[in-house]
C-alpha cells in the first residue's frame, strides 16, 4: 500500500470484518448463557473460540499493524 487513503480503507475493512466475528461470538455467548442445550455447549464454545481467534488474528496481522501505525503517524493530516 502506498497512500494513506489506501491504508485507511484497508484498516476500515479489516476492523469491519473483525467486528463481524466479534458480534457472532457475542451472539453465541448470549445463546450459550441463556437457551443453549447442555449437549451443544461444548461445540458452541469451540465455535466462539474460533470466531474470537479470527478477530484477534485480523487485528494482529503485520499488514494491519503497519497500516494502522502509518495512519497514526499521519493523523494530523486526516480529516475527521
Amino acid at each position: 500500500m502506498s497512500s494513506i487513503d489506501e491504508k485507511l480503507k484497508s484498516v476500515k475493512e479489516t476492523l469491519s470484518q473483525s467486528r463481524l466475528y466479534e458480534h457472532a461470538a457475542g451472539v453465541l455467548s448470549y445463546d450459550q448463557s441463556t437457551i443453549c442445550p447442555p449437549a451443544g455447549r461444548e461445540r458452541q464454545g469451540e465455535v466462539m473460540a474460533f470466531l474470537s481467534n479470527q478477530a484477534f488474528t485480523l487485528q494482529k496481522a503485520p499488514g494491519f499493524i503497519e497500516a494502522a501505525e502509518a495512519i497514526y503517524a499521519e493523523r494530523e493530516k486526516l480529516s475527521p
